[in-house]
């Protein structure tokens, strides 16, 4: 069994072709820029959209740890206190409160794939594990892959690449692409940003491309994180130090996200002024890998 935020089919950016993207939860990254905050917490989660809410209050009378209140603001949620029973989702009449966060086996997620495989039949998709971080599930994620293998289905696997290499390695020939995350090249810029090393996510990267296996760079463009001249040129130093030629993806910086932090009652880190990378920023990125002899792809 594995914890599911999200299955979203028809998606176009997780890979080549028309995708159902898997986003399992839970990940031992900490990224202030997470797109996907409801994939970060290994638990469900309640998730409240304000805009939905007409305050009828029936969620009010029907939860037991006393997490709605209502007053002269609003509606408000004690997120801290919900103990996810699902009372308050159920009474819910414009579907303002839903629980992230849904138990699904490997057959329940490959009989939603199914539904769609003449679609990745005639655009060369298929289905892609994303998060959170897949490998922070790795048993339903290396037994979903291979699932798949077994319908025909193409694969990928969208990591960070932060696993021991035991966890890790039985993946190089479980999935047909990995989109792998490189978030920065120093050590102690990794930890900064991201709160954890860079050790295994180098050595993980270095070892899929040396075992053959069809990989493709992104990094993620965060104006203020990694995205100085000379950070960059350190990671385009990697990528062209691997033992196969590799190409990359920049992934530049959006908050298109945000709203999701408060729903979930979490904090958005990001400072309020961060804005998309500009377009001669990213032409700057793109010279900086160009320059060590790299195949840059267009961004997402």
């Amino acid at each position: 069994m594995g914890l599911i935020a999200n299955i979203q089919r028809f998606a176009l950016h997780d890979g080549p072709g028309i995708r159902t993207t898997v986003f399992l939860k839970g990940c031992p990254l900490n990224c202030a820029w997470c797109q996907n905050p409801e994939a970060l917490s290994p638990q469900p989660q309640i998730l409240f959209t304000s805009r939905l809410c007409s305050n009828c209050r029936s969620c009010e009378r029907v939860c037991p740890q006393g997490v709605h209140v209502f007053d002269a603001a609003g509606h408000r949620v004690a997120f801290g206190q919900c103990a996810q029973c699902g009372q308050c989702v159920a009474a819910c009449p414009n579907e303002a409160l839903v629980i992230v966060g849904q138990e699904m086996s490997v057959e329940d997620v490959i009989g939603v794939a199914r539904k769609d495989k003449d679609y990745y039949d005639q655009s060369g998709g298929g289905v892609t594990l994303s998060g959170g971080e897949p490998l922070a599930q790795a048993e339903f994620a290396l037994s979903t892959l291979r699932a798949c293998a077994r319908e025909g289905i193409h694969t990928a696997l969208d990591t960070s690449g932060y696993a021991a290499p035991e966890v890790f390695d039985p993946f190089i020939a479980a999935a047909d692409l990995f989109l792998f995350d490189l978030k920065a090249a120093d050590e102690g810029r990794h930890r900064r940003v991201t709160g954890a090393g860079a050790g295994w996510i180098l050595r993980n990267l270095r070892e899929a491309v040396a075992r053959g296996a069809n990989v493709l760079v992104r990094v993620p463009l965060v104006p203020g994180r990694n995205d100085g001249e000379e950070e960059l040129d350190r990671m385009a130093g990697i990528v062209a130090g691997l033992p196969a030629r590799t190409p990359v993806q920049f992934l530049p910086f959006h908050d298109y996200a945000k709203h999701k932090y408060e729903a979930l009652g979490m904090a958005y880190r990001m400072p309020p002024e961060t804005r998309r990378p500009a377009r001669k920023d990213l032409e700057t990125a793109k010279a900086i890998f160009a320059n060590h002899v790299l195949d840059v792809i267009e961004e997402v």
